[in-house]
């Protein structure tokens, strides 16, 4: 695995179990039921003279009732599918970065740290992977069996981005580890180059759960 006071692959591995706490999904909102509003031919007046031999009159209604102009429809609406390429197993959560809006994997117990993204080629729709823990702890990443390059935002414990890392597939023993320098909160996995515009200090703060394992 790797030196530091927690080895944490990517793969890796951390003492502390951190449940995830995340709000319930939003409920679905059913737009109303078609209305439909019939329209109907008026009787026929009675004769005002009436001799035994004449049939009754009859008032027919037309068979099928038309909807006049206005008339609404119900429609049916349908979220597309979250694509998480082949990151299976795990939450999918919501995130803010600064002012950018994220899609996240979160690895929040020891067993889905230590798993993270080996074997992953691709994300999908996430936006990466954030390895979470309850209090900061010494952290080292490695890249054992990682077949994608991937860069690390390292957050200490106010979710403030204190270090960014390159980091390379390793598929061969001994793997370099890229250990944090303190005591972090929250580490967050992305594709190359997705720091590059992420000034250091910017906060990271976790939101609401979009799709259950």
């Amino acid at each position: 695995m790797g030196g530091g006071n927690t080895t944490a692959a990517a793969h890796r591995e951390s003492p502390d179990d951190v449940p995830a706490t995340v709000a319930p999904t939003a409920p679905s909102t059913t737009l109303p039921e078609t209305v439909t509003t019939s329209t109907s031919t008026p009787p026929t007046a009675a004769p005002d003279t009436v001799t035994e031999t004449s049939p009754p009159t009859t008032t027919t209604s037309p068979a099928t009732a038309t909807a006049p102009a206005g008339t609404s429809t119900t429609t049916t609406t349908s979220s597309p599918l979250l694509e998480t390429g082949d990151v299976e197993g795990f939450e999918i959560i919501t995130a803010r970065l600064g002012e950018r809006s994220l899609l996240l994997a979160l690895a929040d117990t020891n067993s889905l740290r230590s798993r993270g993204l080996m074997g992953v080629l691709s994300l999908g729709d996430l936006d990466g992977m954030v390895f979470a823990w309850k209090d900061p702890v010494g952290v080292s990443f490695w890249m054992k069996n990682t077949l994608i390059p991937l860069d690390i935002g390292y957050f200490d414990e106010d979710g403030a981005l204190f270090a960014v890392l390159a980091m390379v597939p390793c598929t061969q023993d001994p793997c370099p580890t890229y250990p944090s320098a303190t005591a972090v909160r929250f580490a967050l996995e992305a594709v190359p180059g997705f720091f590059d515009e992420v000034p250091l200090g910017e906060s990271l703060i976790l939101g609401e759960t979009v799709a259950w394992p």
